[in-house]
């Protein structure tokens, strides 16, 4: 697959994840790929931008990662995770200094796509669906408000 247009997602909730999502998203411009970048987004800003999207890349952590999956899953977007959390299971790159040599990577077609299965999830209450949600790996069933 050759990459021509990507996205770049910023953690909304992690301000010190926006000037880094500036300079990757720069950087791909430079070399003269198609880019859109949100350092403050919901899921519909990215639906607007993800057709013809061929890479996500999410910076933040875990969650950052599920949050894009989520809206990228159903158009069969890969996502890219670039850690700045505290645990990074889920992202490939582990801090946004090795940002590079991925970039590298990516432009020598040396990567490979892992495929996961999404869980859909609808609450209900009685008869009344409360609310419904594609997620990646888990859901948490709680009180209050939803933490998506």
């Amino acid at each position: 697959m050759t990459i021509k247009r990507i996205g770049v997602l910023a953690h909304p909730l992690r301000a010190q994840s926006a000037p880094v999502a500036e300079r990757i998203a720069s950087t791909l411009q430079t070399l003269g790929l198609d880019v859109w970048q949100y350092s403050q987004w919901d899921d519909e800003d990215v639906q607007r931008e993800i057709a013809g999207t061929d890479m996500v890349v999410a910076i933040g952590g875990d969650g950052a990662m599920l949050r894009a999956a989520r809206v990228c899953a159903p158009y069969g977007v890969p996502v890219l995770g670039v850690n700045m959390g505290h645990l990074g299971f889920l992202t490939e790159i582990q801090r946004p200094d090795d940002w590079e040599v991925t970039l590298d990577a990516l432009r020598a077609n040396r990567y490979w796509i892992e495929e996961r299965m999404m869980i859909a999830v609808t609450a209900r209450h009685g008869d009344q669906v409360i609310g419904q949600s594609d997620s990646l790996n888990d859901v948490v069933i709680s009180r209050g408000r939803s933490r998506a």
